[in-house]
Formats: C-alpha cells, structure tokens, sequence
C-alpha cells in the first residue's frame, strides 16, 4: 500500500507542475520521482524472481539448509538459494537498495511540493500584478479644450488604467497622480487607458485599450501642467457623482 500512495503522490505532484516551471527544467523534481519510481519497480521485480525461485526450492528467507543431523540439505538448489537471500538481504542487497531509494522518492516529493507552492505563490503574484495594471481606478470627468491632455488623445469618459507607475493598487486616492505629474514636467508619461467603443447596435463592442503618451508642461494656454480644469473621478464613485464640465468631485482629482 505504501508504493501505491507514492505513486499516487507523483501522479498528483506531476499534474500540479504540468502547467508550471516544474516541468520546465530536465533537472526538475518530477522527472527525478519518475526517474526514482523506475528504479524501485526494477528492484520490486528482481526481489519477485529472488522469492520466486525460493518457492521453487520450497523454502523462503529463513528456512535451515542442513536437515537434522546438521548436513546440508540433498533436496534443494543450495547455490540458488544462498545467491537468492544473500541478493535480498546481504550487505549490498536490493532490500538496503529499496529502502535508499524510498528515501529519495520521499525527498523529491518533498522538492515537488515545494516546487508546487513556490510556483502558485508567483502565479498569485502575478495575477494580483496583471490585475493592478489590468483594472481601471479613475475615469475622466472633464478635459481642457487644447491641453496637454486633449492634445494626447485623452477623451471625457476615458478610464485610466494606468498612469505612469500608477495603478489601482497604489493611486492613493487619486493624490499619487497630482504628485506624479507635478515631478514630471516636460517628461513623457504612459498613460494606458480604457475607452469604450459607440456603436448604433444594441450589442456594444468590447472596449479598447491604448497607451496614450503625455507631456506635463507649461505655456500652453490653461492652468496646471496637462490642463485644468481635465479632472478624474474615482472608478468606484462613477455612479454616484455628479460629472461636471469644468469642475472636480471633491473625491477626484484636478491635473
């Protein structure tokens, strides 16, 4: 039962890591198990014939080889019975055999779990990362006419996406994205956003997403550096506010 439930055991780790770097790697854990598992059914089938040609001779491990005046036996193989147990269970038999490499199946199973954990660690890792740069946090509310931000290509009822190195996780409130802005004057920044599509069907299009590059700077005919009054609105607040032409929610943001 015990060679059974590790066979289970790297089944089930080899399924986990089918999808993943444990099989990436011709050193991996998994190929390691198999490669081990190989080894122990090698020894599991010379130990098969060993007891299989003890039974032939009527005997097994510890039955005496001299009858009962203390000589040898006349009606058995002596030979192919002293090379069968000594193959067992002698010094450099197949039983120690079986019992180191049971101890290395152990270990690898160990290295695949670890392996397994380590990697649905990263994968939750980079979830939580795609979904921070994945989902939007602001929506535009209003824009100047002939800003820096019209002038990008960004349209009332944009969401933002991502601002810089601003997403969803880290925007503060929106606040990250004054401050972001007032370091970068006369400096690119990526801004990747969402727009929904029109269409006269009922059935509206998926919308799309694209990276829109803007320049903070002065001079160009408004106030602030992309140009009040272009303001965003938290995305969680979209159903609640009140959106204005010209003037911020308390809860947004003025750029």
């Amino acid at each position: 039962m015990e060679m059974e439930l590790t066979r289970e055991k790297v089944v089930e780790m080899e399924l986990i890591g089918e999808n993943s770097s444990i099989n990436n790697d011709n050193s991996n854990p998994v190929k390691t198990a198999h490669e081990l598992m190989a080894q122990k059914d090698a020894i599991e089938a010379e130990v098969a014939e060993l007891e299989q040609v003890l039974r032939g001779q009527g005997v097994g491990m510890t039955e005496p080889l001299v009858d009962r005046s203390g000589f040898p036996r006349a009606d058995v193989n002596l030979v192919a019975i002293r090379t069968a147990r000594a193959r067992i269970i002698g010094e450099y038999a197949l039983r120690n055999d079986h019992k180191c490499i049971m101890s290395q199946i152990e270990q690898a199973l160990h290295a695949i779990h670890a392996e397994a954990q380590r990697v649905n660690s990263q994968r939750l890792l980079d979830n939580k990362q795609l979904s921070q740069t994945t989902t939007p946090f602001a929506i535009v509310n209003a824009i100047a006419p002939d800003s820096p931000a019209k002038e990008a290509g960004l349209q009332k009822g944009d969401k933002i996406l991502k601002f810089g190195t601003i997403h969803t996780g880290n925007h503060e409130k929106l606040q990250a994205l004054n401050a972001l802005v007032g370091q970068s004057e006369g400096k690119i920044i990526e801004v990747t956003i969402e727009r929904d599509a029109s269409s006269s069907t009922e059935q509206l299009p998926p919308p799309t997403r694209m990276v829109l590059q803007f320049t903070p700077r002065r001079g160009w005919g408004g106030r602030g550096l992309l140009g009040q009054p272009t303001s965003l609105i938290p995305c969680d607040q979209e159903l609640s506010v009140k959106q204005a032409q010209y003037e911020c929610d308390y809860s947004g943001v003025l750029l």
